[in-house]
Formats: C-alpha cells, structure tokens, sequence
C-alpha cells in the first residue's frame, strides 16, 4: 500500500490530468491516517490507463461543449471520486478482503461518495433537472449490481437489446458527467445520443471484461456472461467443471469464438455512430481505439486456441476415462 498520501505517485501526460490527480491526492490527505493511505492506494489503481475513458471523458466534453477551465475540472474531479465509490462498492459486493478490510473500505467509499455529491452541489442548485437524471442512473447501477450475481432465467441466445442495456447499466453513474457538461453547457446538446454511445460502450466492455475473466470468475463462483454464452448450464459448483470444458470447446469450435466477438464490435460500432451524432470528436476516437483492442484480443486468442484444444481433449479423456 502506497504511504505517499501528499502527492499523486502515478504519472500522467496532460497536465490537466495531472491537476485533477493533485486536488484528489490533497482532498484524501485530509482523511483520518489510516484511511489516507487507503485512498492514495485506491487513487493510483484507478489512475490511467486503465481507467481513461472515467478520467477523460468530461474533458472531453467540456473540450466539445466549450465550457470554463474550471467547470470541467469540476466534473473530472467528480467522476474520478464516483469511480472510486462505484470500485468500492463493487469490491464489497464480491467480499473481498478481511473484516478490517472492509472496514475500511465502508468507510472510504462513504468519503468518496461525500466527495462526489459535494462536487455536483457547487454546480447545480436542488432544484436542477441535472439531480433527476443522476437518481435514475444510481438507480440503474442499483439495479444492476443486484443482478449481476444472479444468472438470467433465459439462455444467452435469447438475450435482446434490454438485456444488453442492463449489462450496460454497471456503469451507468458514468453518464451523469454528460447530463452535468450538457447541462453546463447552456446550449443545445445532442444528449441522447451521447447517453446511447455510452450505454453501447459500456456493454461492450462488460462483455469483453467477462470474456477476459471468465476462469476467474468460475473458480470464484460468480456468474460471468461469457460462461453463460458457452454453457447453458446453471454456474454452480457442481457444474464447474462442465462449464470449463464447455467454454474450452466453444473458443476452439468457433474460432475463437468470433460470434461472442461479433456482439462486443456491434455494440462498439452503434457506440461510434452515437459518438459522432453528439460531435464528440475524442470520444469518437476513444471508441475506435478500443475496437481495435478488441480486435488484437481476439487475434490473440486465437493464436492460442491448439493450447486450448490440447486442454479441452484432456478434461474430455479424463472424464471419459473416469466414466
């Protein structure tokens, strides 16, 4: 765990970024001690890169929407203190850590939240339409952290857009700095399809996170869309085992598995042609950048499908063997 709670420990190219990552390291210092440096730890894992789209995303709006140097700060710092609560909460939904540990973590996230809604209350008076759209996407991410434990009645096959949506809903306090900038803005915004882009977006990388996780999260018996796209089979422990196998066959049968890799572009091309209808131009390029990720993994997993295969026929033999 990181001690330096003065200063940020993580470095990063804007010097917007950077200023941001200065009044956060400052703000949690304050904390009681211990608390502090569970901050500055939790700060530099979710610095980028890994976390660009929360970080840059209301600069690039404000970029878009023109609005002052310091309202846009505003919604950075905002959003970077909703991820760290969202990572928290998530964190504690999946009971990590000991009892100490997750002390800690209620009380930290009860600080990042405190931080959140003070950064919104210096722009938008109670009576602003901006907390309306903020309780319905917390209570779509409610919604949606409830069920993410459950698996869906339906099979995979029959998932259709409503079910994507929800998917998208883990990360929908995302899109309360677009309500916030458009609000800002003070001018004609095409937020519709600003919100859509970032729904399609961010179904897309549940579906790639769940891919990515899947062994994981089968061990740890949490349920994970990419298993349930393989196997139909409930994800219980008794099932494990045939749930691996059945994900080892699909990857190997279907090249692998280029259809599951054929939804997570679909979403990611709708999310482009909102972007590009909402004139945002960085997050427009964000998108694309991501699809090419997207790409290159799929590329790599299928340059190691014959390892696959070879583990698929052993857990096939060694059953059948058993039987």
């Amino acid at each position: 765990m990181s001690a330096n709670v003065s200063g940020p420990s993580v470095h990063l190219a804007d010097p917007r970024m950077r200023a941001v990552q200065t009044d956060l390291s400052a703000t949690l210092a304050r904390l009681p001690a211990q608390l502090a440096a569970a901050a500055a730890h939790l700060l530099d894992q979710i610095t980028p890169p890994r976390w660009h789209i929360e970080w840059h995303l209301p600069q690039w709006l404000g970029d878009t929407y023109h609005l002052l140097p310091e309202a846009t700060h505003t919604l950075v710092v905002a959003n970077v203190f909703g991820l760290g609560y969202i990572r928290l909460q998530d964190d504690l939904a999946d009971g990590e850590g000991g009892d100490e540990d997750r002390v800690i973590k209620v009380c930290l996230a009860t600080a990042f939240y405190q931080h959140w809604i003070q950064q919104y209350v210096q722009c938008f008076t109670a009576r602003s339409p901006f907390w309306q759209q903020y309780n319905q996407f917390m209570q779509q991410w409610l919604l949606a952290t409830l069920e993410s434990a459950r698996q869906p009645a339906r099979d995979f096959s029959a998932y259709g857009e409503d079910d994507y949506l929800r998917l998208a809903w883990r990360g929908a306090p995302l899109k309360i700095c677009c309500v916030g900038a458009a609000l800002l803005a003070r001018r004609p915004v095409e937020l519709d399809p600003l919100l859509a882009a970032v729904d399609h977006l961010l179904a897309a990388a549940v579906l790639l996170d769940h891919e990515r996780d899947w062994p994981v999260d089968l061990e740890a018996g949490r349920y994970n869309t990419f298993v349930h796209y393989a196997s139909s089979l409930p994800q219980i422990p008794q099932e494990q085992t045939a749930n691996r196998r059945r994900v080892l066959e699909r990857i190997v049968l279907e090249r692998a598995t280029k259809p599951y890799f054929d939804l997570i572009q679909n979403q990611l091309h709708r999310s482009s042609a909102n972007a590009q209808l909402a004139g945002c131009p960085e997050f427009v390029a964000h998108i694309q950048a991501f699809a090419a990720e997207v790409t290159d993994h799929q590329a790599r997993l299928a340059r190691n499908v014959s390892a696959l295969l070879k583990e698929a026929t052993g857990m096939l033999l060694g059953e059948t063997y058993h039987h």
